[in-house]
């Protein structure tokens, strides 16, 4: 349940105070292309925005994108083995959206709009879709592994709006799965270190093709 406040009136003596809190949530199903359930899948809610400005951008080390905080309540649920979720807690009043990611399938986002207090609401499904992997070494001018650096990936479809993904490169190597199949701009920028306050960037960018249920693979040598 939310957090609420509520005001206590204290008289000599014991006082009994009894208090309902609301709880407001959904639940529903997570699918693949085929119908099948799909289990581990990381399901959120916030308000449509605050997911992106949640997200953390990886520089230095690991790949994904980070960790993000959802802004609607809830904290965040993972799919059971029958591929359903139940998020409780979350905000009323306000529209909502809902995003599941799993590797190695492609993000979804689905509007929730907006949730009456203590409404739970069910039958919410959504359907992931197979994507591609891209994995990219960075390699200095000699050959050896860059040992910082980022990965930032866009892809704008007329009609859909743009995407954005990103990463950083552990021991020369950046790693994301669950592309949509297509046409993506990427650009991989190196960072040195030779002594000043402010890392030396060297950037390349190159428009990679990514295939469903594949893995493309690229070397950016710097």
């Amino acid at each position: 349940a939310m957090q609420e406040r509520f005001r206590v009136t204290l008289t000599p003596g014991e006082v009994e105070f009894n208090l309902d809190l609301s709880l407001t949530g959904i639940s529903g199903l997570v699918l693949d292309e085929l119908g099948q359930p799909v289990a581990g899948a990381r399901v959120r809610v916030a308000r449509p925005g605050d997911l992106e400005m949640a997200q953390g951008v990886v520089v230095f080390g690991g790949s994904g994108g980070g960790a993000s905080f959802p802004m609607g309540g809830g904290g965040g649920s993972m799919t059971n083995q029958d591929g359903s979720f139940q998020l409780k807690g979350l905000l009323s009043g306000e529209e909502l959206e809902l995003s599941v990611e799993k590797n190695p399938y492609q993000p979804a986002r689905q509007s929730v709009g907006a949730l009456a207090r203590g409404e739970l609401r069910s039958g919410f499904e959504v359907t992931l879709e197979r994507g591609g992997a891209l994995r990219v070494q960075v390699l200095s001018s000699g050959g050896a592994p860059v040992e910082f650096a980022s990965l930032y990936l866009s892809r704008e479809v007329e009609g859909e709006g743009s995407s954005t993904r990103d990463a950083g490169a552990h021991s020369g190597v950046a790693s994301l799965e669950g592309l949509a199949p297509g046409e993506w701009d990427v650009e991989v920028t190196s960072y040195g270190f030779s002594g000043g306050e402010e890392p030396d960037e060297e950037t390349q960018e190159r428009v990679l093709m990514i295939k469903a249920g594949e893995t493309t693979e690229a070397v950016f040598q710097f």
